[in-house]
């Protein structure tokens, strides 16, 4: 029979076993538990490298200044339809257009005078009415209008109370169709309305003439119908696109310096009757159907229906809505901004 020292003897040694076998494993287990952690900090280190060399990568080629092509950016802007006001401000070395179904890209020339207008002047009146601070809050355009038969009965003297500075009146048109040069049928009750209240004015032709004789057959019409009235501000030439077939208008055969022959014709023969001559457009019109480097003596009266032009060359009157209201104007009326007094030349 076993004594009792020899059976304490033998627990002791099993609890050593245990003992040490519980040590063994501690000292395997934390081991594998600190290579997982070594071998976890590698690939977490491997991983962070990477990330770092693509960031490097992305910065490289911020700095290598990779940029999209101008045409090809065009081409996914006329996919996608994109208006002219937003993707101009893009550029400033060309003039994009939307002309003929199609985005067109035109440099502008650098040898013409350039406007110095600048979009964070413009300051917005009551009524829809803009005008243009530069020095000081303080506005230095003058509050425009123009008007045709279109317009009907005007009453002027409600007109000038809401600080209309000049009205720009249409003297006269010559058919697209037919050719005739026809008189407006509210001109002479527009200059003597406007003359009564005291409201500068100035007149616009708008023609279709298809040669320098009949440019000059439409000047000596406008300078006829000025007599007896006083003439402060521009005789304007308005050749415009007309919205119809081809075939039916009889400008659309004209080339672009055809269009830039007739309107000097006009042009000179007004300012030789003692007026001042200029020219109405919009961008289209001034830069895909115009020699504009062969126009640049001549006043420009510059139509765009945007929050700001974006015309690159000088003018001195700015169209910014065809849409604007006024007490005693029955319908719309043309909104125009002018830089120039032309009462105090």
């Amino acid at each position: 029979m076993e004594t009792a020292a020899r059976a304490r003897s033998k627990r002791n040694t099993r609890l050593k076993i245990v003992l040490w076998a519980l040590i063994i494993t501690l000292v395997f287990t934390n081991a594998f538990t600190i290579y997982l952690l070594i071998k976890t900090g590698y690939a977490l280190e491997d991983a962070l490298s990477t990330v770092d060399a693509y960031a490097r990568e992305e910065q490289r080629r911020e700095e290598e200044d990779i940029v999209t092509p101008i045409s090809v950016f065009l081409d996914y802007a006329a996919r996608d339809g994109v208006s002219i006001e937003f993707i101009q401000r893009f550029f400033s070395d060309r003039i994009l257009i939307w002309y003929g179904e199609k985005l067109h890209s035109v440099e502008i020339d650098d040898t013409l005078k350039k406007s110095d207008f600048n979009s964070r002047h413009i300051v917005y009146n009551e009524n829809g009415i803009r005008g243009y601070a530069p020095e000081k809050g303080k506005d230095i355009s003058l509050f425009g209008i123009d008007v045709s038969s279109y317009q009907k009965n005007i009453d002027w003297q409600k007109v000038k109370d809401q600080g209309v500075d000049y009205a720009i009146i249409r003297l006269g048109y010559r058919g697209y169709g037919t050719g005739e040069v026809l008189l407006d049928n509210k001109f002479h009750q527009n200059m003597k309305g406007a003359a009564e209240v005291e409201i500068p004015t100035g007149v616009y032709f708008y023609s279709q003439a298809i040669s320098e004789e009949e440019a000059i057959e439409e000047a000596e019409m406008v300078i006829k119908n000025l007599e007896g009235y006083d003439i402060s501000y521009p005789v304007v030439f308005d050749m415009e696109e007309v919205n119809d077939l081809p075939e039916n208008v009889r400008t659309s055969d004209l080339t672009a310096k055809q269009r830039t022959d007739i309107t000097i014709a006009f042009c000179e023969r007004i300012r030789e009757a003692g007026y001042t001559p200029m020219i109405y457009g919009n961008i289209s019109w001034m830069i895909m159907n115009l020699e504009i480097e062969r126009l640049e003596d001549y006043d420009k009266w510059f139509a765009q229906y945007y929050k700001q032009p974006f015309f690159p060359y000088e003018f001195s009157m700015w169209q910014y809505t065809a849409r604007g209201t006024l007490d005693g104007i029955e319908g719309t009326v043309d909104f125009n901004m002018c830089f120039k007094d032309y009462t105090a030349e």
